[in-house]
C-alpha cells in the first residue's frame, strides 16, 4: 500500500478564507500518528478532523489509509472511493490504486 497522503496544505484548509486550527491541529496529530504506526490513533483524529471540515478528499483519503493498515478493509473502500471526488489527479490515482490493494485483500478480484 501506498503510504497515506500526509501533506495536506495550508490552501487545502482554508475554509471560507480562515484555517480552521482544531482540524489543522488533529489532521497533523493523525500524521504523526500513522508515520509512528499508530494507525489507531490515526483514524481516531483524522475522524475527529472529519467533523470539523466534512468531504475533503485528502481527509478520506488519510482515513481509508489509516482504516486498510487496520484492516478494516470494507471502511478503506467507502473511504478511498469517497477521495476520488477530487480534481487532484494525483489523489485520485492513488486512491484508485489503494482502492485495488483493497479489492485484493478482500479477494474480490471482480473489482
Amino acid at each position: 500500500m501506498r503510504k497515506a497522503l500526509i501533506g495536506l496544505t495550508l490552501s487545502t484548509l482554508l475554509i471560507g478564507g480562515v484555517a480552521r486550527a482544531d482540524f489543522i491541529d488533529k489532521v497533523n496529530a493523525g500524521n504523526k500518528a500513522f508515520e509512528a504506526g499508530d494507525y489507531k490513533t490515526a483514524l481516531q483524529n483524522y475522524s475527529d478532523a472529519e467533523t470539523e471540515v466534512a468531504e475533503k478528499p485528502e481527509l478520506q483519503y488519510n482515513i481509508g489509509g489509516a482504516a486498510y493498515m487496520l484492516g478494516d478493509y470494507e471502511k478503506a473502500e467507502e473511504y478511498f472511493n469517497r477521495a476520488m471526488a477530487t480534481t487532484d489527479i494525483g489523489l485520485e490515482e492513488k486512491a484508485h490504486y489503494n482502492l485495488g490493494n483493497t479489492y485484493f485483500r478482500t479477494q474480490d478480484y471482480q473489482k
